[in-house]
């Protein structure tokens, strides 16, 4: 996917998930191939506000946010696994 389509369906899934039309913004997220890391964690975030705190956590494990993101899972994670 060229960078070009990426954003413009970030982009996409930010102005759904900003209007709180969860489902919407998860199915653009969903729509992208072979998402990077910080879009991972956008579906994640827009998992626990649409209250599903499980499917959450389950896109923040280590091994969907690599490196740098590792720390940021790991607290949500502490945050927010007694809701799960």
């Amino acid at each position: 996917m060229a960078y070009r389509e990426l954003v413009r369906r970030w982009h996409e899934g930010v102005l759904a998930a900003d209007a709180e039309r969860w489902d919407a913004a998860l199915d653009t997220f969903a729509g992208i191939p072979e998402p990077p890391s910080r879009i991972r964690f956008n579906i994640g975030c827009v998992e626990l506000l649409a209250g599903r705190p499980r499917q959450a956590l389950r896109g923040w494990g280590p091994h969907h946010l690599p490196g740098q993101h590792i720390p940021m899972a790991n607290l949500w994670e502490g945050l927010f696994k007694d809701q799960a």
